[in-house]
């Protein structure tokens, strides 16, 4: 069974109802009880919690998110500097991209706790509403 692996940045608010703000996803069956949902909130270069981030239960880890280097789609000088969690969740797509290539029967749930298991804690120790896990750690992750 191959079982599709979403991630949504805290754009407005976290719950139900922001993921589905975030993006509709009315014709997925996982719609009203997203199991296999990663949620990323977005840390600065100090691992600060961005301003612009919302925290919230729900949320699973956090990555950078201020002044990241992003591709300028205006086609006028390549590229330029975003901060958004629109930035911090392709961190952590790329991180479970590269782990998935190494371990490609995993299983949402193995993928979920090695990535908690090898972040960054940070905030209040253990998971909490800011940083979810903490921030991810690639690095450590992708072994």
């Amino acid at each position: 069974m191959n079982t599709q692996l979403d991630l949504y940045p805290t754009l407005g608010g976290v719950g139900e109802n922001a993921i589905s703000r975030t993006r509709p996803v009315p014709s997925h069956p996982w719609k009203d009880k997203p199991s296999v949902t990663i949620v990323v909130s977005a840390t600065d270069s100090n691992d600060a919690f961005a301003s612009f981030s919302s925290p919230g239960t729900q949320v699973d880890v956090a990555a950078p998110g201020v002044n990241i280097l992003s591709v300028d789609g205006t086609g006028t000088t390549g590229y330029k500097t975003l901060s958004g969690t629109s930035m911090s969740t392709p961190h952590v797509a790329g991180t479970v991209a590269l782990y998935k290539a190494l371990h490609p029967t995993a299983r949402f749930s193995t993928v979920e706790s090695a990535l908690c298991s090898t972040a960054k804690d940070l905030g209040t120790v253990g998971k909490d509403d800011k940083f979810g896990c903490g921030r991810v750690q690639a690095d450590l992750f992708v072994v």
